[in-house]
């Protein structure tokens, strides 16, 4: 081997560890995000960018927004800060360079293409300051998992949530649940077994008691029903538009959600699905989403999370999983009853929902629809 072609391999290896390195950075702070843990600064900025859209426009609203949420109690009337309290803000260089990995390196909450020449206006300063006392854009958030993909009914739903704190509430609830029962092992509907099923009913039975503002709610098609010369992978965009646009209406119908709203969507990693198709199919909410609300509900996060320690990407896994196991249940295994029956039976009886028949269902905590 040449002394050019060792130096290009060497090259080569190290920046594919730069990019393995990059992928688990993002890969942690979405698991931050997905389970609201902001406990450093770069998942704080996150919080900041997520909720206040324009922040990701100017550090100087990200700073104010930052310091105004995280150090509320040094800031006092009409915004001012005493100089002994200055020590303790969080330093302005800091909070800037984690926006700069967050928006360049993770390509997360990226900044309108025209920045920088409306950052050089006089008048973008006046705005900028009337922008930092703009209250932040509330979210709805999915924890979604796709189902039955080949067989004859397609699913997508999971939780959802239009309160962060609850979310932030509710994971915290089921560790410290977990914890207490000494359970370490995830929950998967497909790798249910008899052995672990009475912890299964026992998760999802205290994650129903501790539901406060989640809810369930799912979208599905036949097959058959398919429009012609709709592709596969044109459903299931369809399906998460309709998850997003029927779930929000859900929530405002119970009160739980107005407009404007931010969507964040959080898929299963093991879902699988690559780079190019979570790109379509964040392009295509974009899209539609801006259609149908004119910018009162836009898309914020479209991303896969692990869900090993994320209960609530586990508990869309085991109702989703109960509905394809009585929709789609082979013909071969129609004679036989086992452990999984016996969960997807008890999640539907607790939720009340019946799919003898394919109508709307929908009450404070479900909704179910059909295409």
């Amino acid at each position: 081997m040449t002394d050019d072609q060792l130096a290009l391999d060497l090259n080569k290896e190290e920046k594919n560890k730069k990019e393995e390195k990059r992928l688990k950075e993002k890969e942690s702070l979405l698991k931050k995000i997905s389970t609201a843990n902001y406990d450093d600064v770069r998942s704080k900025v996150s919080n900041i960018l997520n909720r206040f859209p324009d922040t990701r426009n100017s550090d100087k609203i990200l700073i104010q927004k930052y310091w105004k949420t995280y150090y509320a109690e040094l800031i006092h009337n009409n915004d001012l800060i005493s100089l002994s309290s200055l020590i303790e803000l969080e330093n302005p260089a800091s909070i800037i360079r984690s926006r700069q990995k967050i928006q360049n390196e993770y390509g997360l909450f990226r900044p309108s293409s025209d920045i920088q020449n409306r950052r050089k206006t006089k008048e973008q300063s006046e705005k900028q300051k009337q922008l930092s006392d703009k209250p932040d854009t509330p979210l709805i958030t999915f924890f979604a998992d796709e189902s039955g993909k080949n067989d004859s009914y397609i699913l997508v739903g999971g939780v959802c949530s239009a309160d962060t704190q609850e979310i932030e509430r509710f994971q915290k609830l089921i560790s410290e649940w977990k914890k207490a029962n000494k359970i370490s092992h995830e929950f998967h509907f497909a790798k249910l077994n008899k052995e672990r099923l009475s912890s299964y009913k026992e998760f999802f039975s205290y994650s129903y008691e501790q539901l406060g503002a989640l809810s369930f709610k799912v979208i599905g098609i036949k097959v058959q029903s398919l429009l012609k010369g709709r592709t596969l992978s044109q459903t299931i965009y369809d399906l998460y538009y309709q998850l997003a646009y029927q779930g929000l209406e859900h929530e405002i119908e119970n009160n739980r959600a107005n407009l404007p709203r931010t969507v964040n969507i959080f898929k299963d990693k093991e879902d699988g699905g690559d780079g190019l198709h979570l790109a379509e199919l964040k392009q295509d909410l974009e899209n539609k989403l801006k259609i149908r609300y004119d910018r009162k509900l836009e898309l914020g996060i479209l991303e896969p999370v692990d869900s090993c320690e994320n209960e609530l990407i586990q508990l869309s896994d085991l109702f989703i999983g109960s509905i394809n196991r009585v929709l789609n249940k082979k013909p071969e295994a129609n004679s036989t009853f086992n452990q999984k029956d016996e969960l997807a039976e008890y999640i539907l009886k607790t939720l009340a929902i019946n799919l003898s028949n394919l109508n709307l269902q929908k009450n404070d905590h479900v909704y179910i629809n059909f295409l």
